[in-house]
């Protein structure tokens, strides 16, 4: 590979090919995976999905390393000659020809877009972190949580990296003991599985995809998150039915989204909830059938970027790359 200032910008654009392909096929996929998640625990569903969206972006960027690597190439890309040579190598992406300066300037121009609307994400997420900060400096902390001094029915996770639970003396008047403890127990499950931050990484990873996929697999994960917390408010708590009657009770007082910056206990499908927390499945085997499916994906994915990207830059290179 000939080195040139545009290098950089050149594999870029590759990048950003392979990203928007690579999300086209996995948003294509998605409903036939999907089907083959619901036999698995919430909690198995959850990280599975996390994988499975943000694989368009990490297998384009194993391409782009492979591409760069005559070797790497070589264990994807059948050996093939031009000319007298004969082997693997690295496609050429030198030179300063139209075609070239042309692919470079796609490369720059949607650097740019992406970097924009990755921006404007973030931008967004600092905002409500910092109403939040200044939200909960005037909360009062009552062990791992916070008390929001509110007569309305309030519980949820906030945070990215540092997630806080916050309840509304409102909901702690509301409820009894133990079903407090179990919307506590539920919404600490959410900090401790970083069940915000999973879903902003989703919703940065599959800008791509086409709006309507992408919407169904966030609002997938999003209740998977809300049953595998379930489950786990279940276990701290040794009854289920404790759980099962503190979405009864919310549900019917009506909860509040007036401080939802994230998951709340209120959200979801409550009878999917319900029925997941009676008939908690143990499906080991089509735990490992969703892994081995999903590794498959993974790997046919990066060999068929891989081939049809060295395919497509020697193409640009033969018309003057």
């Amino acid at each position: 590979m000939i080195d040139t200032p545009l290098l950089p910008l050149k594999l870029v654009g590759l990048w950003l090919l392979l990203t928007t392909v690579a999300s086209f096929i996995a948003a294509l996929a998605y409903p036939a995976y999907r089907r083959q998640l619901q036999a698995s625990a919430p909690g198995s569903r959850s990280l599975l999905r996390l994988v499975y969206g943000l694989m368009p972006v990490v297998a384009s960027s194993l391409v782009v390393l492979f591409m760069t690597n005559p070797f790497l190439a070589g264990l994807l890309v059948p050996e093939h000659c031009h000319g007298s040579e004969c082997g693997a190598h690295a496609p050429v992406l030198g030179g300063g020809t139209l075609a070239s300066v042309g692919f470079a300037t796609f490369g720059a121009l949607g650097g740019f877009l992406v970097l924009g609307a990755l921006g404007w994400l973030i931008r967004g997420a600092l905002t409500r972190l910092k109403t939040l900060e200044r939200l909960t400096r005037l909360t009062a902390r009552a062990g791992d949580h916070r008390v929001v001094e509110s007569d309305g029915l309030i519980a949820c996770c906030v945070g990215l990296l540092r997630p806080q639970v916050l309840v509304s003396r409102g909901l702690l008047a509301a409820l009894p003991e133990a079903q407090v403890e179990a919307v506590l127990a539920h919404e600490q499950a959410h900090a401790q599985r970083r069940d915000n931050l999973r879903g902003f990484l989703v919703h940065a990873a599959t800008l791509a995809w086409p709006r309507g996929r992408r919407e169904l697999l966030r609002a997938d994960l999003a209740a998977d998150a809300e049953q595998a917390c379930d489950v786990q408010a279940a276990a701290v708590i040794g009854d289920a039915n404790v759980v099962i009657d503190a979405m009864r009770r919310l549900t019917s007082l009506g909860s509040e989204a007036a401080l939802r910056r994230g998951v709340a206990f209120g959200e979801g499908d409550t009878a999917e909830r319900m029925d997941c927390l009676l008939n908690e499945p143990s499906t080991a085997n089509d735990r490992g059938l969703a892994i081995f499916s999903l590794g498959l994906f993974w790997l046919l994915l990066v060999g068929v970027l891989t081939a049809l990207s060295h395919g497509f830059l020697e193409w640009l290179t033969a018309v003057g790359l």
